[in-house]
């Protein structure tokens, strides 16, 4: 067994990885919960566990309601980005 940290190198999003090599795993590949980008390909000749550790607070909202790219750069000016801030609390968000 072996431990590691792994970050999204597309949006810095933090992981703890643990590979228990005694343990037969499931073949598949895990993507980051922020942006979707492939972290690992597991090919099932051993078990892989992978939680979240780190999640860039800013990065992750901007990117969930598209203001920002996986990268975290921005797509929308800061004039629109405060126009949806400021309607974010008349919709119950």
């Amino acid at each position: 067994m072996w431990k590691s940290d792994v970050d999204c190198p597309e949006c810095g999003t933090g992981y703890h990885r643990v590979v228990i090599t005694s343990c037969e795993g499931e073949a598949g590949e895990y993507r980051c919960l922020t942006c979707d980008h492939v972290l690992e390909v597991f090919d099932g000749s051993f078990a892989v566990l992978i939680r979240l550790t780190v999640r860039p607070e800013k990065n992750a909202s901007m990117y969930a309601c598209g203001i920002a790219t996986p990268r975290g750069q921005a797509k929308w000016s800061a004039t629109q980005v405060q126009r949806v801030l400021e309607a974010l609390p008349k919709i119950g968000y």
